[in-house]
């Protein structure tokens, strides 16, 4: 049996099926899964290049599209995923301008200065590997932090774990793999004299361990991305068995639920939970979770915090504050406690209340005047 050919045939396979995955994740409504279908797409190709590395090294044009320079992407790419399951309004853009500029100045060099490029290949690669082992390591430890200091608060205990486990592994695994790399050719291009027993028995066995272990590690990310790719299932599955809800029609509990929390305002219920909105509605607690969730795109909390602060905003513009305090106000919108309001305030509009309140004074002042 050719050990080589079934590999890069499994790569081939591997590669299909994430780059079939990716397609669904892009194709959903939700950022984060938007996020994780392009990094999974640069996996795919990461996957598909090794099967076909034969074929690419006679077209040129292919090598040079999906080269190494992809790489700096994973990271800033898996950190706003991460940071998407909390923050809605992520800004994006600044964290794509580096990888940008890179490759950009990496595809003109290796187009415009082939014979440079080809010079000096080896060290391009070297610093290409080392610069990806301390880009990934800087995001690595901001998603990190991020993730202990604002993730635990919303997410279940399992969820958390889910995701931790995979951010955890990706970015070891890809820091290790970088780093692996950099110090072998190091050795073997600068110190083979000084380092023979390490270049010659120690660096080829490294090597294989590197290539070899892709395709597990391509299984364990598939693995994953099947317990986030909810359009796929979806797809395969009749709507009335992935839905516990599919009974009742979605426009029924839509106009129950703005009947409810909006013309009723109930929102402004401090007491007011989802449990209350089920007995009312006359379904399950679990059920109208998930009903938010698919549907709506948004969690039941998350959607009644939405209908606070819109409240708050309304009635701060009423210039209520010649009465009221601003905590005073939000306990008017719903808000239960100080700390709670604050917190839900700053994470919803990036800014404090106080600011925001700041930025409303000056706005009117400014109208007035005119």
């Amino acid at each position: 049996m050719n050990w080589t050919e079934a590999f890069k045939g499994i790569q081939l396979c591997l590669g299909f099926q994430l780059l079939i995955l990716a397609i669904f994740l892009i194709s959903s409504k939700q950022k984060r899964n938007a996020l994780l279908g392009v990094y999974t797409v640069l996996i795919s190709l990461s996957s598909l290049s090794s099967a076909f590395y034969d074929y690419l090294q006679k077209e040129p044009l292919f090598n040079f599209l999906i080269g190494a320079h992809l790489v700096i992407f994973h990271a800033p790419l898996l950190f706003l995923y991460i940071k998407s399951l909390e923050d809605k309004s992520i800004q994006m853009r600044k964290h794509f301008v580096f990888p940008v500029i890179y490759t950009s100045a990496y595809l003109v060099t290796k187009l415009f200065y082939a014979n440079f490029f080809s010079d000096y290949n080896f060290g391009i690669l070297i610093s290409h590997l080392l610069l990806c082992v301390i880009y990934t390591t800087v995001y690595f430890k901001w998603g990190s932090r991020y993730f202990d200091l604002k993730l635990n608060d919303n997410l279940k205990q399992k969820a958390l774990q889910k995701f931790r486990l995979f951010y955890v592994v990706t970015n070891l695994h890809a820091i290790l793999l970088y780093s692996v790399m950099s110090i072998t050719y190091i050795s073997y291009l600068y110190f083979y004299d000084e380092f023979i027993y390490f270049n010659e028995s120690i660096a080829p066995n490294l090597f294989s361990v590197i290539v070899y272990i892709h395709p597990l590690t391509s299984i364990i990310f598939i693995i994953y991305l099947l317990s986030e790719t909810h359009s796929l299932q979806s797809l395969i599955l009749d709507k009335r068995i992935t839905k516990s809800y599919s009974s009742i029609n979605p426009k029924t509990i839509i106009d129950s639920v703005h009947q409810i929390i909006d013309e009723e305002r109930k929102f402004t219920d401090p007491d007011f939970n989802i449990q209350k909105l089920s007995i009312e509605i006359g379904l399950g607690s679990k059920e109208l979770a998930e009903f938010f969730n698919e549907e709506l795109n948004t969690s039941f909390s998350d959607f009644l915090h939405r209908k606070r602060i819109d409240e708050f905003k309304r009635l701060l513009q009423l210039d209520l504050e010649q009465s009221y305090s601003l905590e005073g106000i939000a306990l008017l919108a719903g808000f239960k406690s100080k700390a709670t309001f604050y917190r839900i305030f700053k994470k919803m509009e990036g800014i404090t209340p106080s600011k925001f309140n700041e930025k409303l004074k000056s706005s009117t002042e400014l109208i007035v005047e005119k």
